[in-house]
């Protein structure tokens, strides 16, 4: 005899435990399936000799009260919320640190700088037909600012190509200013948009994801690899690749990509819709110097972004120990970088080794690290499939699987696939379709 639950959610990241601690408390009877060793996705921590390093999302950003912090106050670990002690983001160039936006002057041409100007005090009606963020960035701003400013901090967000990427999809706010006044230094001025507050946990993001296994408890299981969904008796789901599972309710919480493997013998066409939404491989490394090995005082700030324009390879570089002092062992510093996406998916084939030498060679002149010097610390994280890419068509493509799923009652997906990567976008649409399942629960 099969068991049946009343829902089963496929992923043990942080959407799929938010949903599962929050059906759980509802009183349903749900069970989470991981197909890794350990629960948390890309929001897991390494606590390694001294050094926080973290997999995925370094920190969360989001406005004050927002998802992550509410649900932090629900599981009882807002106390461990650690705001960030450097806020600031550069761009290096041509060897030199730029701060963003106080230093842009110095960045760009003059002519840049005036192009920048008329972009926001002159008349622009947004287009009818969606645009790439680039070349919504060159209408608005012209071409230096798109390829010396815009690209560094979309593709450092995204690790993707700004010339291919939706801003629709991205950058929905931006539209919308566009959309509410032509003039952007007007609409900007009349919006009163929430400060946006950065911060992690004293211990690392892990300590969001744990607590949610804990608990959830025995009703989280891992190194549980589902091949499938079929259809079982009295409208029920089989969970193909775990033994006897059964439910009417089945939510989805992998990337994409997965989920279309996943239903595939449900529906092809729902397959190939999922499957459309393409993933890029990225490398995160946390490398841990001396101070000693550094010729002046260690880097202060969020980090840094490097302009593509200038071949540089690495997306963008974390100042881990600055923006949480306690994040490395005294007389050291921790720094994170990201390589590959959509333009370098060869990156994530770089040995250790390599990775660290283009992390000197493409950032030791600016950051000040000797010539010779060695890590005392490295720990690289391959992610594959990556980050989502939210390209043209993606709000398009989102409808098509909301509609194509309304189709077979009961079956749901959910993670940073569809309406935001961060982890404070995920938890918000983690927390809605929560409501959303216990809602038709209560109606049926």
């Amino acid at each position: 005899m099969p068991t049946t639950y009343d829902a089963v959610v496929i992923g043990g990241g942080i959407a799929g435990l938010t949903v599962t601690w929050r059906l759980l408390a509802a009183g349903v009877n749900a069970i989470c399936l991981e197909a890794d060793s350990a629960p948390g996705g890309c929001v897991r921590t390494d606590r390694i000799d001294g050094y926080v390093c973290e997999r995925g999302a370094q920190n969360i950003l989001e406005e004050p009260n927002g998802p992550v912090s509410r649900l932090a106050k629900d599981l009882g670990i807002a106390g461990e919320i650690q705001a960030a002690a450097q806020k600031e983001n550069l761009i290096a160039s041509n060897g030199r640190l730029f701060k963003m936006p106080a230093q842009l002057h110095k960045l760009l041409s003059t002519r840049g700088i005036l192009r920048v100007a008329r972009g926001l005090v002159s008349r622009s009606e947004p287009r009818g037909r969606e645009e790439a963020i680039g070349a919504w960035v060159r209408r608005r701003f012209g071409d230096e600012f798109a390829r010396r400013v815009a690209d560094p901090m979309v593709s450092g967000i995204y690790a993707g190509d700004p010339e291919q990427l939706s801003l629709d999809a991205t950058f929905a706010a931006v539209r919308d200013l566009e959309r509410m006044h032509s003039r952007l230094l007007v609409a900007a001025f009349l919006s009163k948009p929430a400060k946006r507050v950065v911060y992690t946990f004293r211990n690392g993001m892990s300590t969001l994801t744990e607590t949610l296994a804990q608990r959830i408890g025995p009703a989280l299981r891992t190194r549980v690899d589902v091949t499938g969904i079929s259809r079982g008796a009295n409208r029920r789901y089989r969970i193909d690749g775990c033994d006897g599972i059964e439910a009417r309710t089945v939510i989805v919480a992998t990337a994409a990509t997965i989920a279309g493997d996943i239903v595939k013998r449900l529906d092809a066409a729902l397959a190939r819709s999922l499957k459309s939404i393409r993933n890029a491989p990225v490398v995160s490394a946390g490398i841990g110097f001396s101070t000693s090995d550094l010729s002046g005082p260690a880097p202060k700030g969020y980090g840094l972004m490097r302009p593509y324009c200038e071949g540089a390879r690495l997306l963008g570089c974390l100042f881990c120990s600055s923006a949480f002092e306690h994040f490395s062992p005294a007389g050291t510093i921790l720094l994170r970088i990201i390589a590959g996406g959509d333009r370098d998916p060869e990156a994530v084939r770089l040995s250790d080794e390599e990775l660290a030498d283009m992390v000197i060679s493409e950032l030791g002149p600016t950051l000040g690290i000797r010539i010779g010097a060695k890590p005392v610390f490295f720990r690289a994280i391959r992610h594959r499939p990556g980050l989502p890419q939210y390209e043209l068509g993606h709000l398009e493509r989102v409808r098509e699987i909301e509609q194509a799923s309304a189709r077979f009652s009961g079956i749901h997906f959910t993670g940073n696939s569809y309406r935001g990567p961060s982890v404070s976008k995920v938890v918000e649409h983690a927390e809605e379709l929560s409501n959303r399942v216990l809602q038709l629960r209560a109606a049926a």
